[in-house]
């Protein structure tokens, strides 16, 4: 009576076969093995491993001298720029090439207390989730 067939037996011998016949081939081994390493590292040190990098506009009215804005200051991937014409301004906010606008008001009750509101678009909504990672009363996305 013949044997059953088995796929267990059928895979591990494909398996074996295919081992064999790349161990007897340096090239075949280099090129399964070495050679995505090789990309692997290349392509890992390219890329920007700063995290993303923030274009903020202070608001013509923000309180400049508290400790909010030197905080945000301390860190090296938020910029805080400016522009000479309010359409220049609207036009990269449109585009997405700044983050957004900054408001910082002080509260005339309490000395130290402030209004915070974040004005951005949603072209740079990607960066505002790393901004701003919970939700915080005073973002307005257009």
């Amino acid at each position: 009576m013949p044997q059953k067939y088995s796929q267990t037996k059928a895979m591990l011998a494909i398996t074996k076969a295919s081992l064999i016949a790349i161990s007897r081939s340096p090239s075949a081994i280099v090129f399964s093995i070495f050679f995505p390493l090789i990309f692997i590292l290349v392509f890992g040190f390219i890329g920007n491993s700063g995290g993303p990098n923030y274009r903020i506009v202070l608001h013509e009215k923000s309180d400049t001298t508290n400790a909010i804005i030197d905080s945000l200051k301390q860190y090296k991937n938020v910029k805080f720029i400016s522009y000479k014409t309010d359409n220049a301004l609207q036009a990269d906010l449109k585009k997405g090439r700044i983050t957004g606008i900054l408001s910082i008001q002080k509260k005339r009750d309490t000395s130290n207390s402030y209004t915070i509101q974040f004005n951005s678009t949603t072209s740079s909504s990607s960066t505002i989730n790393y901004l701003y990672p919970f939700n915080i009363i005073g973002i307005n996305i257009y």
